[in-house]
């Protein structure tokens, strides 16, 4: 039986889960999440999770599998994923993977490079330097040692300035050093979409999607998640921005201001990213 993986992915709000539920309905298949957020129990309206009438009608994978603030990482993905994906291609001739997390996909179709272990000593002398020095510091210098991975990376994401710089501490060599040659050989025949709207009516699908979120109970949700006492640990857009709302430092609309605010930049982050890629049939759209 042949085997087809389709893999759809492309910035917050582009339009990725409404047409994987048509495709999955229209090949009778399952559809697993590639997003870093839905992994997570009880943030169901801030991610835009499949609703239960959506599971009800397509089976979906990889959702509500750890407590929020619970560290996960590419590596587990990919081998969670992949593990989900050979059962279900037991006894399905297609499965469609659907998120938009690129670190996600990426080391579930190409596999991770062969990074060395970075003793926690290390990272621990980084995370001083960038609390005595800030982000700039750090940044500089890895601009000095490892151009290259500085290019690949968010420069503004201490945790990951912090990681490749520890590479670099720990070995002495870059982190762009250990990349592997030649992407992994999975054994199904893989389709890639990519959906790019244009840049303007996607911000606005945004901010309209942040309101529906409201009234839909994001707040609620985002103050039961505070009462649990684990809202302080998810550093995501959509979630972080309550804590001080909770604590009365910013009223209702500066905070509803920053979940657009930063989910429009979190988008701008993903377009940079998967305008990048190669050999991805792109879907170019007008959001309505």
């Amino acid at each position: 039986m042949n085997r087809t993986l389709i893999v759809i992915t492309g910035p917050t709000a582009s339009g990725k889960s409404c047409l994987a539920m048509r495709m999955a309905a229209e090949l009778d298949c399952a559809i697993v999440s590639a997003d870093s957020r839905q992994l997570y129990r009880g943030m169901d309206i801030g991610t835009a999770k499949p609703t239960a009438e959506d599971r009800a009608i397509i089976p979906h994978f990889m959702l509500d599998i750890l407590h929020p603030g619970e560290r996960y990482s590419a590596a587990r993905y990919e081998k969670d994923a992949t593990k989900v994906l050979e059962a279900l291609f037991q006894k399905e001739s297609e499965v469609i993977v659907c998120g938009g997390t690129g670190f996600y996909i990426k080391a579930l179709l190409e596999g991770l490079d062969p990074i060395p272990h970075v003793p926690k000593e290390v990272y621990d002398e980084l995370n001083k330097k960038l609390e005595r020095q800030g982000l700039d510091s750090l940044v500089q210098k890895l601009l000095e040692v490892d151009p290259l991975r500085a290019k690949e990376i968010n420069l503004q994401n201490p945790r990951r300035v912090i990681r490749s710089l520890g590479v670099w501490e720990s070995t002495g060599k870059p982190f762009s050093a250990f990349k592997r040659d030649h992407p992994k050989e999975l054994p199904w025949h893989i389709e890639k979409m990519l959906l790019l709207p244009d840049r303007e009516s996607l911000y606005a699908k945004i901010d309209k999607r942040v309101d529906e979120m409201l009234n839909g109970g994001l707040e609620d949700e985002a103050r039961k998640l505070h009462e649990n006492g684990v809202l302080g640990k998810i550093d995501t857009v959509g979630y972080s921005e309550w804590s001080n709302y909770f604590k009365g430092t910013i009223d209702l609309d500066s905070c509803v201001a920053l979940i657009k605010r930063n989910t429009r930049r979190y988008a701008k982050r993903q377009y940079t990213w998967f305008r990048k890629l190669t050999g991805w049939r792109r879907i170019f759209t007008k959001s309505p």
